[in-house]
């Protein structure tokens, strides 16, 4: 038997263990013992070694994945909710080509999915004053 270092996603020790010489050694492990720890010190795998923090980090903020497109479905629950789903028509109608209106229209009436960077979409989320990437988030859990 030997013993492991484990670590946190944050590469924090967390723990010691032994393994099977001959057994699968766990990727967030390390041979190396961390230093001698008191009070809120907590101790940092680099790659390389061990260093000591005063204390635990803060947690990473996950990054906000605005989804690239939603379904038609989903898309206009998300504008009822926001209480625009009625001004849409409104918008389109005030498109002052024809062709270009009739085909905003079309897209409105007939597309399976909204993209988040489609011309339409982009052309009415500042029309009524919303805010897209907040929308698109939004639908992507109705």
């Amino acid at each position: 038997m030997v013993a492991i270092y484990l670590r946190d996603e944050q590469g924090i020790f967390t723990q010691a263990a032994s393994i099977d010489l001959m057994g699968p050694v766990p990727r967030n492990s390390t041979l190396a013992a961390p230093p001698a720890l008191t009070g809120t010190q907590v101790a940092r795998w680099t790659g390389a070694n061990w260093e000591v923090l005063a204390e635990r980090p803060p947690a990473p903020i996950a990054p906000v994945i605005v989804p690239h497109k939603v379904t038609r479905r989903q898309g206009r629950l998300a504008l009822l909710l926001a209480g625009k789903l009625d001004q849409v028509p409104v918008v389109i109608a005030a498109i002052k080509d024809e062709t270009e209106r009739r085909l905003a229209q079309i897209e409105w009436d007939d597309a399976q999915d909204y993209e988040r960077w489609h011309p339409l979409v982009v052309l009415i989320g500042p029309a009524l004053n919303l805010d897209l990437d907040a929308l698109f988030i939004h639908a992507d859990t109705l």
